[in-house]
């Protein structure tokens, strides 16, 4: 009976946590030294806390026979703003490994910054918008 218990309770923090992420149509954005880089625009809604954000979500594709090590700055702009564009910090600098001929995605990391970007709040209780972003200082580099 205890026993019961405990998984009835595990089932229902589960459920308590649940998250769904749909991302309509996914595109090459683009394509550096045999990595390509796709994203979709999708929803990722989260119904403990009646979250429903639009976001842009990435995969990152290894075409080489090596590991690599992906690094890149993401330059976002919210209601036509920059931000944190004047800090010149590590903060918006991402870095992701990609195993040989295989893919890193949003799927296995649903809440790691790299793999997606806030566009806007379905709910308004964040009120900014992105209205552009950029991926610079892209960088590939052998894996350790």
């Amino acid at each position: 009976m205890k026993f019961i218990l405990q998984i009835l309770l595990v089932s229902f923090s589960f459920l308590s946590y649940a998250q769904e992420i749909t991302v309509n149509d996914i595109n090459p954005y683009q394509e550096i030294e045999g990595v390509i880089i796709y994203i979709g625009e999708g929803t990722f809604e989260k119904s403990s806390n009646n979250t429903q954000h639009v976001r842009y979500f990435f995969k990152f594709q290894n075409t080489t026979s090596k590991d690599i090590l992906l690094k890149f700055n993401k330059e976002l702009y919210y209601d036509g703003v920059c931000y944190k564009c004047e800090s010149n910090s590590d903060e918006q600098q991402y870095s992701v490994l990609v195993k040989a001929n295989s893919i890193a995605s949003y799927e296995e990391h649903p809440y790691d910054k790299v793999y997606s970007i806030f566009v806007k709040d379905n709910n308004n209780l964040i009120k900014k918008k992105l209205t552009d972003f950029k991926l610079k200082n892209i960088k590939i580099s052998k894996a350790r």
